[in-house]
């Protein structure tokens, strides 16, 4: 009996595996979304710095109370040259304590030109000032202790350009004769044939010597500390430094 063969089995083919797929844009879609929320948190903190910093950091500042107090500068502009000098205390003349003034009553010895006159305002005082800056007559200054008076005007202005052209005029006319009874100097005895000009704390003076600067006149227009303009008219060099000098304070 003969072997029958056996016929070859074919393998069964192995199953294919199943592709993993991976939904498309997953991945990038949680970045994004991630990406969006840290903007957001930062811009909800710059917001949030910024106005904390507009409002002071939530403190509160207090309105201050107006001062009712005058200025200083609108107690300057008050100032009358009483202020500045004291009030008039008669017509006693004697030297007062050396650099040191005295307001007296309008004395009968100094008369203004027409055109001063005219441009010059009612704000006026007439002083005595304690002069202890003397020259013997050989032009030395003496150092005693000797106090004496000069008479000073001081008159508050309305027009500058005229009070300043009308003094000019008087430089070349009268003046020095009409002001020897109330400054005290000896007219005939002038220092120099016109008059000179010279400065004291940036105020422009006119003066004339009799023949030293203990005897003379001295004259300038001032600005006071108030802003009102004065003509100054001193006997001395001494007392018209002085009376700058106070006008400023």
């Amino acid at each position: 009996m003969g072997v029958r063969p056996v016929a070859p089995v074919a393998p069964s083919p192995t199953p294919a595996a199943a592709p993993i797929v991976i939904p498309a844009g997953t991945g990038s879609s949680h970045r994004g979304r991630l990406l969006l929320i840290i903007g957001l948190a930062v811009v909800v903190i710059i917001i949030a710095v910024v106005v904390l910093t507009s409002l002071g950091g939530g403190s509160s500042t207090a309105t201050p109370t107006p001062s009712t107090s005058p200025s200083p500068t609108a107690a300057l502009q008050g100032k009358t040259l009483s202020s500045y000098f004291g009030q008039a205390s008669g017509t006693d003349t004697t030297a007062p304590e050396a650099g040191l003034f005295k307001n007296i009553d309008e004395p009968a010895a100094i008369t203004l030109p027409a055109a001063l006159a005219s441009a010059v305002g009612s704000d006026r005082v007439w002083l005595i000032f304690g002069q202890n800056e003397l020259y013997g007559s050989s032009g030395q200054l003496l150092t005693a202790s000797t106090v004496e008076s000069r008479s000073v005007a001081v008159y508050s202005l309305n027009d500058v350009t005229a009070a300043q052209q009308a003094m000019q005029a008087w430089e070349t006319a009268t003046m020095t004769t009409d002001l020897a009874g109330f400054l005290g100097y000896d007219s005939t005895h002038p220092a120099a044939t016109g008059f000179l000009d010279g400065t004291h704390n940036q105020a422009s003076v006119r003066y004339l010597n009799f023949p030293y600067p203990d005897h003379s006149i001295d004259w300038g227009i001032v600005t006071g500390s108030n802003g009102q303009s004065y003509l100054v008219i001193a006997g001395s060099r001494q007392s018209m430094s002085a009376v700058i000098d106070t006008l400023a304070q």
